[in-house]
């Protein structure tokens, strides 16, 4: 879990979207988190990491799906802040 926190606040930090409509937005955000670790799962020769970033990516998604409302907030407000 402290993967994921740690991972998570990494993407967020670096995702940007000119979007402003929220749906936009979330769904641009859920698309970033998806591809940004698929690109590390096929980029680990590892077979340990890449179960470790696929676990990553299922929990994140449902987090993000349970939680769209303050990841909402949370992108807005840093990109306001950019």
């Amino acid at each position: 879990m402290e993967d994921l926190q740690l991972f998570f606040n990494n993407i967020l930090d670096s995702f940007i979207t000119k979007n402003a409509i929220s749906k936009n937005i979330i769904n641009d955000f859920i698309k970033y988190f998806y591809f940004t670790l698929d690109n590390e799962i096929k980029s680990n020769k590892s077979k340990i990491l890449r179960n470790k970033y696929v676990k990553i990516r299922k929990n994140g998604l449902q987090y993000i799906i349970a939680n769209k409302k303050l990841i909402l907030s949370d992108i807005i407000k840093k990109n306001q802040n950019k």
